[in-house]
């Protein structure tokens, strides 16, 4: 009775924790979720492409990145148009749209597939975070570097509120 309640009770509340999993990736129609074993997927909602398959086809379900296959990713990360990942041994690659920069690849290019963020190749990043038309990433070090839109300040990189297309490092962190 009460053990058989109890274990239905346990797998609700995994599921549960799955789908919380799907759902706190969501945002601006664009959702990123792990799966098991770092493998990568991602749905799209109801905005047009820069999912990460090589096209601009609407995803209606979970799909794995399979440009992505090859290694373990960690971390996700998703703005306006735009999507990174962090694998364990700390790279770092983003697709999507590219303007502002976003993307960090040095360019304003959009990208659909994953691309490495060449810039960041020397440096051991261990967390990345991604605002509407921005992004960053923090070192094991404790460096935080920043790229894409930067017109609000919102890069922290003093008075420069350009545009950045590569990673610049977080001085005023330090």
């Amino acid at each position: 009775g009460l053990r058989l309640l109890g274990l239905r009770l346990l797998g609700l509340r995994l599921r549960l924790l799955g789908l919380r999993r799907w759902l706190l990736g969501l945002r601006l129609g664009l959702g990123l979720g792990l799966a098991d074993h770092g493998r990568q997927r991602q749905r799209h909602l109801r905005l047009g492409g820069n999912l990460g398959h090589g096209d601009t086809q609407d995803q209606l379900r979970p799909k794995r990145v399979e440009a992505l296959a090859h290694v373990r990713v960690v971390s996700v990360a998703a703005g306006n148009g735009f999507s990174m990942a962090l694998t364990i041994h700390g790279d770092v690659y983003s697709w999507g749209s590219g303007r502002q920069g976003r993307l960090g690849l040095g360019n304003t290019e959009n990208q659909s597939l994953p691309q490495p963020v060449v810039a960041l190749d020397k440096e051991d990043v261990v967390g990345i975070a991604a605002g509407s038309s921005h992004a960053l990433a923090v070192t094991a070090a404790g460096a935080v570097w920043a790229w894409g839109w930067g017109s609000n300040g919102q890069l922290g990189l003093g008075g420069n509120t350009q545009d950045q297309h590569l990673p610049q490092r977080v001085v005023g962190l330090e």
